[in-house]
């Protein structure tokens, strides 16, 4: 179960929102859509069934959007870092989200168990998982890009 799934059926108390096309109409296929309500959307993550899940550094929130349009708002009470800025999500669809003030990369398990993966980096801006488990985590404070080992 994805995090927004469990979200979601935790209940609707969270947050839910709708993402609606640019004329006003609900998600369908070829029809370009516009997900608002964010205040500065700064990462992208896809997962294996559909779900989007956007950083939003306003708010220091991620919104989940569903292939319906319903959205699940997860902030730092999930387990998410305070400000995400970076985001991706492993193999085993498990949410890593990079926190650039913080210079932290964590990583959520459906159940909300938050783990550090790695901590006391310089401005981590972009991470991207491997195959073998691995958290690749470019840092734009020291000019690095370095691989954090699966665990």
């Amino acid at each position: 179960m994805t995090l927004c799934a469990l979200g979601l059926a935790l209940g609707a108390a969270l947050g839910l929102g709708a993402c609606r096309g640019a004329d006003g109409a609900g998600p369908g296929p070829g029809r370009a859509e516009v997900l608002e309500g964010l205040g500065r959307p700064q990462a992208l993550a896809l997962d294996a069934h559909g779900l989007l899940y956007v950083a939003d550094a306003q708010s220091g929130r991620v919104a989940c959007v569903m292939a319906d349009g319903q959205r699940l708002w997860l902030d730092a009470g999930h387990g998410l870092p305070a400000a995400p800025g970076a985001l991706a999500l492993d193999r085993r669809g498990r949410l890593v989200a990079a926190d650039t003030a913080a210079g932290e990369v964590v990583r959520l398990e459906p159940g909300g168990v938050r783990s550090v993966l790695a901590a006391g980096l310089a401005e981590p801006v972009a991470v991207v998982c491997d195959r073998d488990g691995g958290v690749w985590v470019a840092c734009r404070g020291d000019g690095t890009v370095r691989r954090v080992a699966a665990r």
